[in-house]
C-alpha cells in the first residue's frame, strides 16, 4: 500500500482544520505567556535592587566618607580585615602596629543578591583595643561593610568583599 503525506497508517486521511490551528496557535502563545508571568514574577518577588535607601542622602555622605579614609591615611593608620576559618577578623592599628583606639564597630554583612541573610553586627574592644572574630552568617560570597568610631575619625566605613567556603 502507498502512503501519501496527508495519509496516516492506517489509510485514513488527516486534514488539517481550524481547529488544529487554533489548539497549536493557542499553545504556542501560551507558553511564551506563562513564561514571561513567571519571570516577572520572579523579578518583582526576590530583590529589590535597593543598595542605598536614599541615593541623595548617600551623595551628600560621599565627600565626608573620603575625608575619613584621608584622615587615617594621613595617620598612618592600616586597617586590616581578612578571613579565619568562618569569621571575619579586624583590626586598625597605627604606624608603630598598636591598635587604634575605637568605641564600637559595626559590621554589615550583606549578600551580593537578596536580603534575607543580612545581618549587622555592633561588637566593642576587648582590653587590648582588638576585635573578637565575627562570625559570618553562612558561606558563601558576601560584601561587608565595616563602620568604625576611631578616635579622631569620625565616619570611618570601609567595604570588603570575602568568599567563604563551607570547609574554611
Amino acid at each position: 500500500m502507498r502512503q501519501t503525506l496527508n495519509q496516516g497508517p492506517d489509510g485514513n486521511r488527516f486534514t488539517l482544520n481550524g481547529f488544529h490551528v487554533t489548539a497549536m496557535f493557542l499553545a504556542f502563545f501560551g507558553v511564551i505567556i506563562t513564561v514571561n508571568l513567571f519571570m516577572a514574577r520572579q523579578a518583582v518577588t526576590n530583590w529589590t535592587g535597593l543598595v542605598v535607601k536614599n541615593s541623595y542622602v548617600a551623595s551628600q555622605q560621599f565627600n565626608e566618607k573620603i575625608k575619613a579614609h584621608d584622615t587615617v591615611a594621613a595617620l598612618g593608620w592600616r586597617e586590616d580585615a581578612a578571613v579565619e576559618g568562618r569569621t571575619l577578623v579586624w583590626s586598625m592599628t597605627d604606624a608603630a602596629g598598636a591598635a587604634v583606639p575605637a568605641a564600637k564597630l559595626t559590621v554589615l554583612f550583606n549578600r551580593p543578591i537578596g536580603e534575607k541573610d543580612d545581618r549587622t553586627e555592633i561588637v566593642g574592644p576587648d582590653a587590648t583595643g582588638r576585635f573578637a572574630p565575627i562570625p559570618f552568617p553562612a558561606p558563601g560570597r558576601w560584601v561587608v561593610t565595616v563602620k568604625a568610631d576611631l578616635d579622631g575619625v569620625s565616619d570611618f566605613e570601609s567595604v570588603h568583599r570575602f568568599d567563604v567556603s563551607e570547609g574554611q
